[in-house]
């Protein structure tokens, strides 16, 4: 599972009938592993979130806007490590 909270800021430049836009947002992350078995004794973890994001929107009508748009969105310090056994290290 993975839930995340950020705040997001964007920013439309206006005045035209096509808009473009970009945003940046960060945040905090929440990742759980759907593993039976923890990995290093660990089913979830917190860490740091961040997006960037940029597009165009188009004014179809004043009430209908089309979007088309990419974002980038990446989790920090929330990863989980295996690391082998004892045994497994001769």
């Amino acid at each position: 599972g993975f839930l995340t909270i950020l705040l997001l800021l964007r920013y439309p430049i206006e005045d035209m009938p096509i808009t473009p836009y970009v945003g940046v947002g960060v945040g905090a992350a929440y990742v759980s592993t759907p593993l039976k078995t923890a990995i290093n004794n660990q089913n979830s973890k917190f860490g740091f979130a961040g997006q960037v994001k940029a597009g165009v929107s188009y004014d179809v009508t004043p009430e209908v806007k089309l979007y088309a748009g990419a974002r980038y969105f990446g989790s920090f310090g929330a990863h989980f490590d295996s690391e082998t056994t004892g045994a497994d290290n001769k």
